[in-house]
């Protein structure tokens, strides 16, 4: 803004620079027409008038320098003004003092605005009123012959300057203002077009700062829900490991016993019932395993149609049928679906806890749907786990007719024990944690879509496969898992993990001996040699299985052995196989599962 009006000032101090040097030249005429004038007329006091404003013209001019703008307009306008008065007095109609009164007011418009160029007509037009009055009532009359003046050269000489000098000095004052009053709008349209400019940049930074901030709180949502669950599966990880150690006894001891009774004992079905309820304690430690996404998973190739089919023919879904009469359940799947890769256990437990999770979300009747399909996704899109990328999907969905669920229940559906299901009818408040798991866990997408009052569709998106699948092969019965005294040597930190695994190895018919620590077992084994070792990977205090096996491996490098876990498959158990080691087998281990485990390393081929 300062410097648009210091370029109009610039431009009204050029325009005041030449208007002084017109008036010398007009002055100058002035001066000649005047001494012509006194030829004719004789000599006037208007015409010594002249000259002395002629001479503090040419004076300003010099000095101009030392001059302010304000006081050089000033000398000009009112020079100019007196000239007009002076000659309207002396002249009359027949001099030049209208014109000099017309160019006053107009440069004192230019130079000082509106206002003063309004002060200035008005005192021109009182004072060009007083001048006629006083003509009119002979205060004032011409002491020459008009007829002799007007026919004079000198006269038309000095009007026709006048006209021209005057005329020429407005109009070069007023182009020079309308060129660069459009120069000025020039570089304004361009000034406008660079703040537009800047305009839409700065929208756009707006937009993009706005984006920004929804993806940090997006990101910030991500993190506090991946941190909640890291501390509950860190935990989760430590229960899963001291509960899968508790159980060994309760799902080991019922195989001993059975293996020592006769076959029509009735403490057979009270041994296999407490069996099976060790069994469960172990599906739920899986499940703890599964949250803490570092359980042992098997992958193999496999259909959901299949474990669709599998949990819709099992007592649990009778169960879960009588708990809840009045629910329709419906299924459409796909008859070309394609395979898929990964852990039929647990997409069965996904399968079973989404219909679970929909049938108790309605009190009354409603109706449950069951769909499967196949989905090429070309385009990604939102998920509630993330962008779902683009790829070859086996899609399973889980459509119900419920109440739905809350922006809160959305944001927490699967966090651990976050559940408004019925105690006792509904399972661990593990189901849909589990899910998130798995889903995590094969590398899928979840889509959730629900309204409250309206129900709920819950998608699943799991990576598709072109394999085929392979036949089970068929489990050998329990004579094939015997040993022929092969010696074993067992090393856990946990008396009844220890002596469970001997009593069990026993009955096999192997040499099993235990102890308590990597130090106390490397010490053994410089005296008593074993076919095979079964190594517990976590053991405090002192050497853990990883740092015992890299021993082992040291000095006996064809040393057999196979890891026993009760928490799950982590890095260092990783590092072991990498070293060497054989297979892992997953605490609490039945006495089928032990026998086919140690069978199948100790009849492997083992490259040294």
């Amino acid at each position: 803004m300062h410097e648009k009006l210091d370029e109009i000032q610039a431009i009204h101090d050029q325009q005041l620079r030449w208007g002084f040097r017109a008036l010398i030249i007009i002055g100058f005429f002035a001066v000649l027409i005047s001494l012509s004038r006194a030829s004719v007329v004789g000599w006037k006091n208007i015409m010594a008038l002249h000259i002395g404003i002629y001479l503090i013209v040419v004076a300003t001019v010099l000095l101009e320098r030392y001059f302010s703008f304000s006081l050089r307009a000033s000398l000009l306008i009112g020079m100019i003004f007196i000239l007009g008065v002076s000659g309207i007095a002396a002249w009359g109609l027949a001099g030049f003092g209208i014109p000099a009164l017309i160019i006053s007011c107009v440069l004192c418009t230019i130079f000082f605005g509106f206002r003063a160029g309004v002060v200035s007509a008005i005192t021109s037009a009182v004072c060009f009123a007083l001048i006629s009055m006083a003509f009119r009532f002979n205060f004032l009359s011409l002491d020459f012959d008009p007829n002799i003046y007007l026919n004079s050269t000198s006269a038309w000489a000095a009007g026709f300057i006048t006209i021209v000098l005057s005329v020429g000095l407005v109009v070069i004052s007023l182009g020079t203002i309308s060129n660069k009053l459009s120069e000025l709008i020039i570089k304004l349209d361009q000034r406008n077009h660079e703040l537009l400019g800047l305009n839409e940049k700065l929208l756009e930074e707006i937009q993009e700062r706005e984006r920004l901030a929804q993806e940090k709180s997006a990101l910030q949502t991500k993190l506090r829900r991946a941190e909640k669950m890291e501390v509950v599966a860190n935990v989760a990880g430590g229960v899963a490991h001291d509960l899968n150690n508790v159980l060994a006894g309760a799902v080991g001891y019922p195989d001993i016993i059975c293996m020592k009774l006769p076959p029509d004992s009735p403490l057979r079905e009270s041994l296999e019932k407490m069996k099976k309820s060790g069994l469960k304690a172990a599906a739920i430690v899986s499940d703890l395993l599964t949250l803490v996404r570092r359980g042992l998973v098997i992958r193999k190739i496999t259909n959901i149609n299949l474990l669709v089919s599998e949990y819709l023919d099992s007592p649990e879904f009778e169960k879960l049928k009588s708990y809840h009469p009045d629910v329709e359940f419906e299924t459409f799947r796909d008859e070309n679906l394609w395979n898929m890769e990964g852990s039929p256990i647990h997409i069965l437990k996904t399968i079973m806890n989404l219909i679970s999770n929909g049938a108790e979300s309605m009190s009354g009747k409603g109706k449950l749907t069951l769909t499967t399909r196949n989905q090429n996704i070309t385009k990604a899109f939102p998920g509630y786990n993330g962008e779902i990328t683009p790829g070859e999907y086996v899609v399973l969905e889980v459509t119900d007719t419920g109440s739905g669920m809350s922006p809160e229940d959305m944001e927490n559906v699967f966090e651990p024990f976050y559940s408004k299901k019925v105690m006792g009818k509904s399972g661990t408040g593990l189901g849909m944690t589990v899910v998130w798991g798995t889903v995590k866990d094969h590398d899928g997408h979840i889509e959730i879509q629900s309204k409250e009052g309206q129900g709920t569709s819950i998608s699943i998106y799991f990576p598709a496969s072109r394999k085929e699948i392979v036949d089970s092969e068929t489990l050998p019965n329990l004579e094939d898992y015997r040993g022929n005294g092969e010696s074993i040597l067992v090393i856990d930190d946990v008396p009844e993990q220890r002596e469970v695994a001997v009593e069990l190895l026993t009955t096999l018919g192997y040499s099993a001996r235990a102890l308590p620590n990597g130090e106390t077992a490397l010490q053994y084994l410089q005296d008593f040699p074993a076919d095979l070792i079964l190594l517990d990977m976590i053991m405090y205090p002192g050497m853990d299985g990883l740092d015992t096996y890299k021993e082992i491996a040291r000095r006996y490098p064809s040393q057999r052995t196979i890891i026993a876990t009760g928490y799950c498959e982590t890095e260092r158990v990783k590092q072991a196989q990498k070293l060497g080691c054989g297979n892992c087998l997953v605490k609490p281990f039945t006495l089928e599962k032990l026998g086919k485990t140690v069978k199948s390393e100790l009849t492997s081929k083992r490259l040294l």
